[in-house]
Formats: structure tokens, sequence, C-alpha cells
């Protein structure tokens, strides 16, 4: 075998291999591409049982959208707006309780609950009701905590601060107990 019919030979084993590397390349572009659709396929499946859990919820709880085939893929949007709401509201529901210790429980407890808008921070704090305010009543805080709304930890601090005054409401209640058996 010569040169010439060598190289012929090789001319034709490469070819032969680029046109199963072409086969193979389009083969897997055409897999990509049933990738990509199943991908999409999915993610539109899973925003549409995102959405229809999130219209299970409450009207309180849940964002009014009306959304067709075409804005389907906006649902992802309208989910993470949804655990938004959600979010805000427990925090309001805890912000409300809050307010109702400091007002149920004022004759065993002075709580205050402070809202500064403008750096959107909460601050609640609590005296024994004996604290003489008009003269300046020098002793420290029975309770002083503050809490920014807008980082990503207030719903936990904001339940801690919840459970924190709950104990010291039932602390001062007992002692107002054990005073008025005292005293009888």
């Amino acid at each position: 075998m010569n040169d010439l019919e060598q190289a012929i030979k090789l001319n034709q084993e490469s070819k032969q291999f680029r046109d199963e590397a072409r086969e193979a390349l389009s083969e897997s572009r055409e897999l990509l591409n049933k990738t990509i659709r199943f991908n999409d396929q999915a993610n539109i499946n899973q925003r549409r049982i995102a959405l229809a859990v999130s219209s299970l919820l409450p009207k309180s709880l849940r964002n009014d959208f009306n959304l067709n085939e075409a804005d389907i893929e906006n649902t992802a949007t309208v989910s993470r707006d949804n655990v938004e709401v959600i979010r805000k509201r427990e925090m309001l529901d805890i912000l409300h309780a809050i307010n109702v210790l400091a007002v149920t429980n004022s004759d065993v407890i002075h709580i205050f609950v402070n809202y500064a808008a403008n750096i959107n921070c909460l601050a609640v704090f609590a005296y024994a009701p004996e604290h003489d305010y008009a003269n300046g009543d020098n002793r420290e805080r029975l309770f002083e905590k503050n809490v920014w709304l807008s980082h990503d930890f207030a719903l936990k601090r904001l339940l801690s601060i919840e459970s924190q005054l709950t104990e010291l409401i039932i602390e001062a209640r007992e002692e107002a107990e054990a005073k008025a058996e005292v005293e009888a």
C-alpha cells in the first residue's frame, strides 16, 4: 500500500468520523431542545400548581390576579408576591397582638409600643405599674426591644417579643395576686 492509498483511506475514515460526529451533534441538539421544552413545561406546570394552591388561601392573605394562558409565566412572580403578602399579614397580626397585650394588661405592667415610620422600626418597652413618670423615675425598664420591620428576621423577632411580653405579664399577674393575698 503506497502513501496515496493510505492517505485516501485516512481521508475516508476521517469523513466517516466527521459524519458520525455531525450526527451525534445533531442528536445532542435535538435532545437539548427536548430537554428545554420538558423543563419549560415542568416549570409551567409547577407555576400552575402554585397558582392553584395560592388561590386556596383566604382572601385576606392573597393578591387578586387574573392570568390567562399567555400570562402563565408570571405566576412565579405572583407566588413570590403572595408569600410577601402572607409575611406582612403575619407581622401585622403579631403587632396587633402586642398592642392588645399592652392595652389589656395595663393594670400589672405598662407596655409602650412605638413605631418610627422613617426607619420602619418598632420599639417595645415596659415599666412596672408603680413607675413614677412625673418625677423622672430612673429605674430600668423591665423590657426593651427594637425591631426593624424590613429585615428578614423581623417576623421571628416579633414572635420572640410577643412571647417575652406574655411571660412578663404572667409574672406580673402572679406578683399582683400574691400581693393581694398578703394584703387580704
